[in-house]
């Protein structure tokens, strides 16, 4: 499921990838849409941040990804990584059936 969320073919999800040369504890993760809740700094439930962010560029997908599982908008760069990542996963999947060691 990790390499479906990471082609971006769920809406509701978004890849984090795990960086473990900057924190040990940056593990990767996905993030979820659809379970988002707003917690304010002076919630007992709040967390504490870890020094690390998204690059600019996957701020922005994040971004546009998001509006996409809100409101069912899509950007076209949105759209266009989507149908790239798509055709990547696809192209994947018939490249593992026909290899010799694939499972069936």
């Amino acid at each position: 499921m990790t390499r479906r969320v990471e082609c971006l073919l769920y809406r509701q999800y978004f890849y984090c990838p795990g960086n473990r040369k900057m924190q040990a504890e940056l593990r990767e993760a996905i993030a979820r849409f659809d379970r988002m809740q707003v917690v304010v700094e002076s919630d007992p439930s709040a967390i504490s941040g870890i020094g690390a962010a998204l690059s600019e560029q996957a701020f922005a997908i994040f971004q546009s990804a998001l509006i996409y599982c809100l409101t069912g908008e899509e950007d076209s760069d949105l759209k266009e990584l989507r149908e790239l990542l798509r055709e990547t996963y696809a192209d994947s999947l018939s490249t593992e059936s026909s290899s010799p060691n694939s499972r069936s």
